[in-house]
């Protein structure tokens, strides 16, 4: 551009579009041209999803530097003075500088390029549909396959034939899906019952079948423990799950639903702990008790929360009123975490019997015995409740006729 001014300007003399000669303007007419279908074929796809707010800021930081050139060549008295203020070399880099994080900022440049290289050479059996059920990439195994079917595998595996089955699940922007190979399975499965046909007796035959009743009933077992952890604990895990989703772009409110997610995970590992620890038992040892306890603490001090545990007793003790404490510990302190700065937290041996005391220093005080009556209705539990100004005092034991 500066070689066509130079050599191809009409008056060396002359101001505004009239200093330029018709070889610049062809090669600005050029850069013109060649900018404005990159930006149309840039906006295509986003106009495809209608994502069209994500180009906004992009695109406005063009239009900026579009009227500044475009000012800058006629040459407009009033705007020489923002020239003195902003010289046009020092404004070009800021608007690359600018452009650039403009497009980071709106995750507009890529970051997982060379996924269909890896995916080629690898075993997985992964391909890839976008949100309009265009297949992106598909295995080399499996290269033909009908979207229908991937949208049909997310609700259920679907089987298509005795040796394959089709697996998916949503990713951002599409779907994943992937092919499980039983051939192999099918084959060892195939060898044993003829094996188990030719040689094993009736005797071997019956070991065998009381051998898979017993690890169906551990399989049942198992699911049985799965289910009632999930619905127990669906309310935390619901959260979890909403905070991961909604993760803020601001740092400090980013930093603080992290610190909720920690206070809800160690709560999720502890009773899940406690649970397996208690699930053939009919006591708890107190010590696990105030390891779950002081774990939650910890995680505490992490918003800047002071705490203080002092714990008064130890030995065994009813599981079943362990993990009512435990679960009534975690339902106050969610409920006063956005106010509290401070929690003393105790457990005591009263009458043959658990008390556990809170103590809460907060800057809103409100009443939650009523709440937590009607919530823990079922579980036998007598709760106290001191409220004042800034200050609210909670003593909660398992009722005599529980035990």
């Amino acid at each position: 551009m500066i070689f066509t001014v130079w050599f191809f300007s009409l008056d060396e003399n002359s101001t505004g579009l009239n200093q330029y000669g018709p070889i610049f303007y062809f090669g600005i007419f050029y850069i013109g041209t060649l900018s404005l279908l990159t930006l149309i074929f840039t906006m295509i796809p986003s106009l495809a999803n209608r994502q069209i707010t994500q180009v906004i800021l992009p695109i406005s930081i063009l239009l900026i530097w579009g009227l500044y050139t475009f000012l800058y060549m006629i040459d407009w008295k009033p705007f020489s003075y923002f020239k003195i203020i902003f010289k046009s070399a020092e404004f070009n880099i800021l608007m690359v500088i600018l452009f650039i994080e403009s497009l980071a900022f709106k995750r507009l440049l890529p970051s997982n390029r060379g996924y269909e290289s890896f995916l080629k050479i690898s075993s997985l059996n992964i391909g890839i549909m976008d949100s309009n059920d265009q297949i992106i990439f598909s295995p080399k195994n499996y290269p033909h396959i009908d979207p229908k079917l991937i949208n049909k595998a997310l609700v259920n595996p679907v089987v298509l034939d005795e040796n394959i089955i089709l697996e998916s699940a949503n990713i951002k922007g599409g779907k994943s899906f992937w092919f499980v190979d039983l051939t192999d399975f099918n084959k060892l499965k195939s060898k044993l019952l003829a094996l188990s046909e030719d040689m094993l007796s009736e005797n071997e035959l019956l070991r065998a079948n009381n051998k898979i009743r017993k690890n169906m009933v551990k399989i049942e077992d198992q699911k049985e423990i799965r289910e009632y952890i999930q619905l127990k604990l669906k309310p935390q895990f619901d959260k979890l799950k909403s905070i991961m989703i909604n993760l803020p772009e601001d740092e400090k409110d980013f930093e603080k639903a992290l610190k909720y997610a920690c206070i809800l995970g160690v709560y999720i590992k502890r009773y899940s702990n406690l649970f397996l620890l208690t699930k053939n038992k009919n006591t708890l040892d107190l010590s696990e008790l105030r390891l779950a306890f002081a774990e939650s603490l910890d995680y505490l001090k992490l918003s800047e929360i002071k705490t203080n545990l002092y714990w008064q007793i130890k030995g065994n003790f009813d599981s079943t009123a362990c993990l009512n404490l435990y679960e009534l510990f975690q339902q106050i302190l969610e409920l006063y975490l956005p106010y509290i700065s401070y929690i003393d937290l105790g457990l005591e041996n009263r009458d043959k019997n658990l008390e556990m005391k809170i103590r809460l220093l907060s800057s809103k005080t409100f009443s939650l015995k009523n709440y937590l009556e009607n919530l823990n209705k079922d579980i036998g539990l007598y709760i106290y409740e001191d409220l004042k100004e800034k200050e609210v005092k909670f003593i909660i034991c398992p009722e005599r006729g529980v035990l």
